[in-house]
Order: structure tokens, then sequence, then C-alpha cells
């Protein structure tokens, strides 16, 4: 993935803060979409063990729970 920097703005970045903390901050960014990503493998994993031993949820009971999860309490 590119990010938006320029080549010149990264160059700049780096002699702005030094670049032992670029690095630190690029895997630091690196390391929490890795964690993400590995959630969403998780979550994945634990739907397809649902429905393998419970079938295909019910996509209108599903809805209807997370509408009322999302509800304030009172």
């Amino acid at each position: 993935m590119m990010s938006s920097f320029r080549k010149w703005d990264r160059n700049a970045y780096r002699q702005r803060i030094g670049d032992e903390e670029a690095a630190r901050r690029r895997s630091a960014i690196m390391a929490e979409q890795m964690g993400y990503q590995v959630e969403r493998d998780n979550l994945d994993e634990l739907i397809a063990d649902f429905e393998r031993v419970n079938g295909t949820a019910d996509l209108d009971a599903v809805a209807d729970k997370v509408s009322r999860l999302r509800k304030p309490s009172r």
C-alpha cells in the first residue's frame, strides 16, 4: 500500500523525527493492523464453527438481536 506522502515528504518526516522513531512508529502501526486482521480471521473462524454446529444463522433473527443490543438502556 502506498501512502499519500510523496518521497520528499517522507524524507522530511524522517529528518524531523529521526529514522529510529520513524521505524518504531511504522512498526507500531503495522502491529496494530496485524491485530485487526487476526481479529477478523478469528471472527470468521467462530462464525464457520457456529454454522457447522448450528447451521446457517437466520439473518432476520441476527438483525433483530443486533438492533436490540444497540438500543440505549433505560
